[in-house]
């Protein structure tokens, strides 16, 4: 059995089609048809229903595709073991939108620096989005986050790299007291994470308990994007405490204590296979990250 013909059904799987599998393989989508073709005859069975546009693995095929995983991740640790190379030929990693700004350019530094011929593959998504395509067998690892004092599935034998504080900011010049109640904010609008973010339901579950609401000026991801649009003057946010007090920020935006609200992130990180064979980049992974975590 052909290790070309695995990573093509692998790489049409993930990928999403023959065109998107034949460009990350560099190859044409004939040759990737090829090698499928050669697996379902060694394997005597179908692995794609090509009546469906594009292409979706059949339930055989989803099983070939989490065997395949296995078979190449064993043999890009056989490779680094012969050749002396500290880290596999690729990683694929999922991000929490939560952290992803602060993480992902380290943490790619970091993977670099352990092996400069490492291919990255980086899926930013909600916490829930990436524990999913943990559980599915789309990532090796991921960076999920959680509210403080809640724990991710244990099968993934997740590791807490720390703990993120996040304030609600206000622009440097907003009228509000720098310790504020809750009807005190109430009335401002409000730069926040899209629906489904944990820390936005919070803060709504707790003004709509106090008979009160929440005007939302605009649902976006991305802390920066936020923080420029809070230091402008259009709302507040839920800010974590590490992305507000960078130099860029210090001193066009302030956090706002307000009595009764209090919010922590916990950050994990998890296997997407217990049994991984990427020991060294997920310690580098870990490492960069605590550290980031521990200098707020």
């Amino acid at each position: 059995m052909n290790i070309e013909d695995m990573r093509a059904l692998v790489a049409v799987i993930e990928e999403g089609s023959l065109a998107s599998a034949a460009l990350r393989l560099g190859l044409t989508q004939p040759a990737v048809t090829r090698r499928l073709q050669n697996l379902e005859e060694q394997l005597d069975t179908q692995l794609l229903d090509r009546d469906q546009k594009p292409a979706r693995p059949t339930r055989a095929g989803r099983r070939a595709y989490k065997a395949c995983l296995q078979v190449l991740r064993a043999t890009d640790d056989l490779k680094g073991t012969v050749d002396g190379s500290i880290g596999p030929e690729s990683i694929r990693l999922g991000i929490s939108l939560g952290i992803s700004d602060a993480v992902v350019k380290p943490v790619f530094r970091a993977l670099k620096k352990l092996n400069p011929a490492m291919t990255i593959d980086v899926i930013t998504d909600r916490s829930i989005g990436v524990t999913r395509r943990l559980a599915s067998g789309g990532l090796d690892a991921g960076l999920v986050v959680t509210q403080s004092g809640h724990h991710p599935d244990p099968r993934g034998k997740p590791v807490r790299l720390g703990n993120e504080q996040v304030d609600i900011v206000a622009a440097a010049d907003s009228p509000l007291a720098k310790s504020a109640r809750l009807q005190d904010v109430s009335g401002n609008s409000w730069i926040i994470n899209p629906e489904g973010c944990g820390f936005r339901t919070q803060l709504e579950n707790l003004l709509h308990a106090n008979g009160l609401s929440m005007t939302v000026s605009a649902s976006i991801w991305g802390v920066p994007q936020q923080l420029a649009l809070i230091a402008d003057g259009a709302g507040l946010g839920l800010i974590p405490r590490r992305a507000r007090e960078l130099p860029q920020w210090r001193k066009s935006t302030r956090a706002i204590e307000v009595r009764g609200f209090h919010a922590n992130l916990d950050v994990w990180l998890i296997r997407g296979d217990p049994e991984s064979w990427i020991d060294r980049p997920l310690n580098a992974i870990a490492d960069t990250v605590s550290q980031i975590l521990d200098a707020e």
